[in-house]
């Protein structure tokens, strides 16, 4: 695996603060019934929602941080960097079409289901990290779909979403890490 040059820390990096960053500024900025734990993400750049530039900004910086990462992880297998791909590309669809529009829906799930199945199709770190990741992802997005029109909607979108923007940034970390500094080669 080819070390992760410094643009690719940064790439990855871009997603969780994009997400959790903004997703906090956007939700400051809505009228007091706006609840995290209740509310969607979504709902912070949907059609009607005070300063929804901020979460459409956001969600459009995610999707661009997974496509720029799933250029840049080489030493990921393909079928993963496509599925981190797709993510991103999906992500990008989410902010380009703001609920109520008929995509959004649609998007939202390619993308949530391609960003729970990227860790184990990349195996990176490990496959059997790359597997228990998937894993507890794949558990979170079963619970969030539990909560679809329930009270917790907002947190376990976020449980799912911000596990999802921390992998790619912690995948690239560990193969930087991983570099052993004699060699210019990754241990394994």
């Amino acid at each position: 695996m080819a070390e992760p040059r410094s643009w690719r820390v940064a790439a990855a990096a871009t997603a969780p603060v994009a997400l959790i960053g903004g997703g906090e500024w956007a939700a400051a900025v809505q009228p007091d019934g706006y609840s995290r734990a209740r509310d969607s993400i979504s709902a912070l750049a949907a059609q009607g929602a005070s300063d929804r530039w901020i979460m459409t900004t956001a969600l459009s910086l995610v999707g661009i941080s997974y496509l720029l990462t799933a250029i840049g992880l080489t030493g990921a297998r393909t079928s993963g960097r496509w599925l981190l791909a797709l993510g991103g590309a999906a992500t990008v669809l989410v902010a380009a079409s703001p609920q109520p529009h008929p995509l959004h829906v649609p998007a939202a799930g390619i993308a949530f289901v391609a960003l729970a199945l990227w860790p184990v199709a990349s195996r990176l770190p490990t496959g059997w990290t790359a597997a228990a990741v998937s894993a507890v992802t794949a558990a979170l997005l079963g619970w969030f779909a539990l909560q679809l029109g329930g009270t917790w909607l907002g947190a376990t979108e976020r449980a799912v979403a911000w596990t999802e923007a921390c992998w790619p940034v912690v995948c690239v970390l560990v193969i930087r890490a991983a570099r052993t500094p004699d060699s210019g080669t990754v241990s394994r």
